[in-house]
């Protein structure tokens, strides 16, 4: 990283600079781990000062920054952590003291989980007494780790809540949209709202237009994804399908739809997909896999969908487990989940007078279930009856449960 620099200077004669990365040999690699350390390095380098290009590897997570509210005095990413640790040094200056002594070699155990499905963060030293964070994921399929950096770190352990931060984020961005002149701030409407601790707080409001402009002078690119969906101007393919997604309410195909059956939900699939996939509405006659798992093999399908149909559907375990077939069998070679969810949701509005309100299922629980549901649905069945309402007929919540079901999609 130091070389680089070094040879792109200012003034420079030449109209390009290469830069070669050389890479250990696998067995180097385990011994040095380098590869890693350049990598939590540059992530590092990253979050704190902002880059607008990966230039070490594709698993960067690049993050743009104002640089600006640096120079005007504002903190740094780290400055409210180094802070609380000023203030944990005077306030418990023997603990302090004790956990500064401690030799890290000393340290270590064995690590045992007793979760199928768990996540954590562990930090740890190397050779060289660098500490190393390890993002630890176990899955009942697999087990994935990454180096992450020191300031990742620190905020997965800080573990602030989310409307706080926000809060903090929103207040510094007034004040620099205020300084460039924009006249977004006088534009918003203090309103009182109930927040997550159950108080009443006075909150910003904007009406449609001003978030459009909000979104346009958010200080990163994590903005454009939630412009192109407000804005119904997402191009991709999840984008067109999901506008057609929000016209089925008023379509009237819905209540023409036979639930449950085969028919149904090929014409969800062709609505959603038409002109979007040349397979739109067509059984895939070849077979799939997601995540290790492979789904039911497609030779056999002329004997595993009729036997699904004929499931029966008078209460909600019996929907579920009709559902949770389907999903084994993925029929379509693409745009599975989006389509079975609303043909989950036409047979519990017919049999039981319900729908599910997905805001309330968590997207990471929501996926377990359906891992878990291979063998056993009892998990997803308990989700979907937390989440069940009565408004079958209301639009507002057809709207919102399209956007959950795309949303469980993202990567």
């Amino acid at each position: 990283m130091q070389r680089i620099g070094r040879v792109n200077r200012i003034g420079s004669t030449e109209d390009f600079v290469h830069v070669f990365n050389f890479f250990p040999s696998d067995e180097g690699n385990s011994q040095i781990r380098l590869i890693e350390k350049a990598y939590a390095k540059l992530q590092s380098f990253h979050e704190m000062f902002g880059e607008d290009n990966k230039v070490f590897s594709e698993r960067e997570e690049l993050v743009e920054h104002d640089l600006q509210h640096f120079v005007d005095g504002d903190e740094s990413p780290f400055a409210p952590f180094i802070k609380e640790l000023k203030a944990f040094r005077d306030n418990s200056s023997e603990r302090y003291d004790y956990i500064a002594s401690v030799d890290a070699n000393g340290l270590g155990g064995v690590l045992e989980i007793r979760d199928e499905n768990a996540q954590g963060i562990f930090v740890f030293t190397d050779n060289s007494q660098e500490l190393i964070s390890v993002d630890v994921e176990i899955t009942q399929e697999d087990t994935s780790t990454n180096i992450i950096s020191s300031l990742s770190t620190m905020q997965r352990l800080k573990c602030e809540p989310d409307y706080t931060k926000a809060g903090n984020y929103w207040r510094w961005l007034k004040r620099k949209l205020k300084q460039e002149g924009v006249q977004l701030v006088s534009a918003t409407h203090g309103f009182k709202f109930e927040a997550p601790d159950g108080k009443q707080r006075i909150a910003d409001v904007l009406n449609s237009d001003g978030v459009v402009v909000l979104a346009k002078h958010y200080p990163n690119n994590r903005a454009s994804k939630f412009l192109d969906w407000f804005t119904y101007s997402d191009n991709t393919i999840d984008g067109q399908s999901r506008k057609k997604a929000y016209t089925l309410f008023e379509s009237g195909l819905l209540n023409s739809l036979e639930p449950g059956s085969i028919k149904c939900l090929q014409q969800i699939h062709a609505y959603l997909f038409g002109g979007l996939y040349e397979f739109a509405g067509q059984i895939r006659n070849k077979n799939i896999s997601k995540g290790g798992f492979t789904f039911a093999n497609c030779l056999h399908f002329p004997t595993i969908i009729p036997t699904i149909e004929r499931m029966p559907e008078t209460t909600l375990d019996e929907i579920a487990d009709k559902y949770v077939e389907m999903n084994v069998v993925h029929p379509f070679m693409e745009g599975n989940g989006r389509s079975t969810r609303i043909w989950l949701d036409l047979m519990l509005r017919r049999s039981l007078k319900r729908c599910v309100d997905w805001s309330r299922i968590d997207k990471n629980e929501y996926l377990t279930a359906m891992r878990e549901s291979i063998v056993d649905s009892s998990h997803i069945k308990t989700l979907l009856k937390g989440a069940l309402t009565d408004k079958i007929n209301d639009r507002e919540m057809f709207t919102k449960g399209i956007d959950y079901s795309y949303y469980y999609e993202e990567e």
